[in-house]
């Protein structure tokens, strides 16, 4: 079936461009760390915007299909509160219906392992409630997985600014992961540390907290991008109460790129390769090209043996165009035709046009090298500076025409709508980790590229 609209065509660049996911920090926090047991919906709501009669063939709407055979009544219907570039508040900002948040989990297979766990993950990020990259779907969508499959799962992250603390069950104030199980006296069989930003806890562990009670979990590390290496001095680790000095060595933390600096540095995630029980990466391919090329592939080659390459794949609860909370309006891939309205949505929101655009009126700009009809969306935020300014200056020159709009930021919300909306999604990585943003858009029925 043909969803596009009169020849026009509307791709989306992921946050990948920017690499967001590999260095962004999650800058709202106070300092304080936090436990809490994971609960997620188990059924979602649409908007509120939907709520009424839309005109548009087979559509299904608040559970009422509709029929009309007009596309053009669909995108002249009164009844919808279109958005506008004008809008004071931008579309992807209104009030969304909140998560039904329920401790049961989706019983999405009826698998149960015999060998049940408690699994404590350790992490800066976890979707919906603090998200930069892909990092947060990933521990979603596998503490779900391993929820679902009977296990016991926490998810400790840092105590951030938007997390109201009302939403979250069995909080607990706690200055560090493994202080909290030892004052908790919780023994979890994995405690699953997730990047170099909690590289330092398996030294913890090893050197500190096993002396103290902890002596049941084993270590899990899962690196999700080699790029950083999570670099500190010394003195840094030694504010743990760990003697950075210790670790100043090849064989154990020292940044080999620093070797014969003044002074040698530290990577935390070395550390945590050297002192982690099992180290994961998110693709058997990925774990190759780190075998092969870095800084830490001698490393990795040390350890191979404890190495492994396990692929990721997405939450489709979380993505899943049928029931997505963010969407204004829901389809599957035997009922398409409400792809079109989120396109339409789109293009109306962001002031985009929506009939074909002809050669007297668009003439494609040979940096950004838009085909003749079609439309870009970019979202993302770059951490490189000169980076941001280049896409600032693209911004700058076609943002006020009718093909182009180059967003400099990252909406949950948007990034949703962008996926249902699109035709195309542009993934230009100069490598690829695992490919969350491909597997994501081919959900929302767009073709990858």
């Amino acid at each position: 079936m043909d969803v596009t609209l009169e020849g026009s065509s509307t791709m989306i660049f992921t946050d990948k461009i920017f690499n967001t996911e590999k260095s962004l920090v999650l800058q709202k926090k106070k300092g304080i760390g936090s436990s809490h047991k994971f609960c997620y919906p188990s059924k979602f709501k649409i908007h509120p915007l939907l709520s009424h009669t839309l005109c548009l063939s087979n559509l299904e709407v608040g559970g009422v299909e509709i029929q009309e055979t007009s596309y053009e009544g669909l995108v002249s219907d009164q009844q919808i509160v279109w958005p506008s570039p004008d809008d004071e508040i931008p579309f992807w900002k209104r009030d969304f219906p909140s998560w039904n948040v329920n401790p049961e989990v989706p019983n999405e297979s009826s698998v149960k392992d015999s060998d049940l766990m408690h699994i404590i993950h350790v992490t800066a990020e976890m979707a919906p409630i603090a998200k930069v990259g892909g990092l947060g779907d990933v521990v979603t969508g596998l503490a779900r997985a391993s929820l679902s499959r009977g296990h016991t799962v926490d998810i400790v992250l840092p105590f951030y600014e938007c997390i109201q603390k009302q939403q979250i069950n069995d909080l607990a104030l706690i200055k560090l992961a493994l202080n909290g199980c030892r004052v908790t006296d919780t023994q979890p069989d994995i405690i699953h540390v997730h990047e170099w930003q909690i590289g330092a806890l398996p030294l913890l562990y090893w050197d500190m907290y096993r002396y103290l009670s902890l002596k049941k979990p084993r270590i899990v590390l899962t690196i999700h991008n080699m790029e950083h290496y999570g670099e500190c001095r010394q003195e840094q680790l030694s504010k743990c109460g760990l003697d950075g000095s210790m670790y100043a060595t090849a064989e154990k933390a020292v940044d080999d790129r620093t070797i014969g600096h003044n002074p040698e540095r530290l990577s935390l995630l070395k550390g945590g390769i050297v002192y982690s029980n099992a180290v994961v990466t998110v693709s058997p391919t990925y774990l190759k090209e780190t075998l092969c090329s870095g800084w830490l592939a001698s490393t990795l080659m040390m350890h191979c043996d404890k190495y492994f390459g396990v692929l990721n794949g997405i939450d489709t609860a979380m993505w899943n165009p049928a029931t997505d909370v963010f969407l204004p309006a829901k389809f599957h891939a035997q009922k398409i035709e409400g792809k079109k309205l989120c396109k339409y949505y789109i293009q109306r929101g962001l002031g985009l046009a929506a009939k074909s655009i002809t050669s007297s009126n668009h003439v494609p700009d040979a940096t950004v090298k838009i085909p003749l009809g079609g439309q870009m969306i970019v979202l993302g935020k770059a951490p490189d500076g000169r980076v941001e300014g280049e896409f600032k200056h693209l911004a700058d020159l076609h943002n006020q025409g009718p093909s182009i709009r180059i967003l400099l930021m990252y909406s949950e919300e948007l990034s949703h709508m962008l996926y249902a909306a699109a035709d195309m999604v542009l993934v230009p990585s100069m490598y690829e980790p695992c490919g969350l943003s491909q597997i994501i858009g081919m959900r929302y029925g767009s073709v990858c590229m």
